[in-house]
């Protein structure tokens, strides 16, 4: 009897438990020839998921004979759709010796493409086989991959933009009009003010023009008996003093 490692078993058990998974196709209330017919219409739709579980029935054996190649078949279409399982079935299927020659180069490129599909045990046990390859192995492992990549992954392509130049906006500003109501009240306060103090020099450099002289007792007591203006006993006071 041939030596298994712990690896291989780890690996198989994961195999038959993703196996075990329930898909859109696959109804357990059902019996596997209604879910085998189930799966083959979907799959005619392009889903992944329908060829994935098609290549289980035929890996399996179930409803139909086992078959590898119509397996395998299945799986491919199934991983180039983008179903993250059905890489990694393919793997063991290399790795197993199932129905086709143990190759690690396609062990580790379909693991890989497992982890791009989206599942993630792809990229950590891709690494533990790569653990067993030898250099010239890994460069060509690697380069399938990227053919691979190349042919079913293609970029999308880049969607240019072409920029938007706008014509330049000119603002005429009508300078009185832009002023604030508040700089109008200043203008107005200020032109008050203005005319305000002309008017105080001009009252007072009036009043410093005529200016009386000094009324003495006697005078005073004159000018309130003979109620005469502040003129007339003015001139009465000038007469007075030049005789």
């Amino acid at each position: 009897m041939k030596n298994i490692s712990v690896g291989k078993i780890i690996t198989f058990g994961l195999f038959m438990m993703v196996s075990s998974s329930i898909w859109a196709c696959v109804d357990n209330a059902l019996d596997n020839e209604a879910n085998f017919e189930n799966c083959k219409q979907q799959a005619l739709t392009g889903d992944a998921d329908a060829y994935f579980q098609l290549g289980k029935f035929f890996s399996q054996g179930r409803v139909v004979a086992q078959d590898y190649n119509r397996a395998l078949e299945n799986f491919q279409t199934a991983a180039e759709k983008g179903s993250p399982e059905a890489p990694y079935f393919l793997s063991n299927f290399y790795l197993f010796g199932k129905g086709v020659k143990k190759d690690y180069r396609q062990v580790y490129g379909w693991r890989h493409i497992a982890g791009v599909n989206g599942y993630s045990f792809g990229y950590m046990s891709r690494d533990q086989i790569a653990k067993k390859m030898k250099g010239a192995e890994m460069t060509q492992a690697k380069q399938w991959v990227q053919d691979w990549l190349a042919e079913y992954r293609k970029p999308k392509p880049v969607k240019v933009i072409k920029p938007v130049i706008k014509k330049p906006v000119v603002v005429v500003v009508d300078v009185e009009a832009a002023k604030t109501p508040f700089e109008n009240i200043e203008l107005a306060l200020m032109f008050i003010l203005g005319v305000v103090l002309l008017s105080v020099a001009r009252s007072s450099g009036a009043r410093e023009a005529v200016v009386s002289p000094p009324v003495t007792g006697v005078e005073r007591y004159i000018q309130e008996q003979s109620g005469k203006t502040r003129v007339e006993r003015y001139l009465d006071i000038q007469k007075s003093r030049e005789r």
